[in-house]
């Protein structure tokens, strides 16, 4: 996982490895537009004016996990399981 952040754009990439027969890697490469999350309508929350590594400490220590699991693909079935138990703040 890496924040990619060219002009404009801020993309969480995902990269999954499949290895094959012993020696074989294939890799699978998903990119996710940040740009549409924002605390309010005018003011995203990832903002391509700032230096990458403010979005990537953005990311990694002030995103909460619910909002990450609501945004992303970077939970597995199991993961999103737990992270709604334990960080989803509409549970009863």
């Amino acid at each position: 996982m890496r924040i990619v952040q060219p002009r404009g754009r801020i993309w969480l990439e995902i990269t999954q490895e499949e290895h094959i027969a012993g020696y074989l890697v294939d890799q699978t490469i998903k990119r996710t537009d940040l740009g549409f999350i924002a605390e309010d309508y005018d003011d995203k929350y990832f903002s391509p004016a700032v230096d990458i590594s403010v979005n990537a400490e953005r990311f990694v220590n002030e995103f909460e996990p619910y909002s990450i699991m609501m945004t992303t693909d970077l939970f597995h079935e199991e993961g999103c399981n737990e992270v709604n138990e334990r960080f989803n703040p509409h549970r009863a």
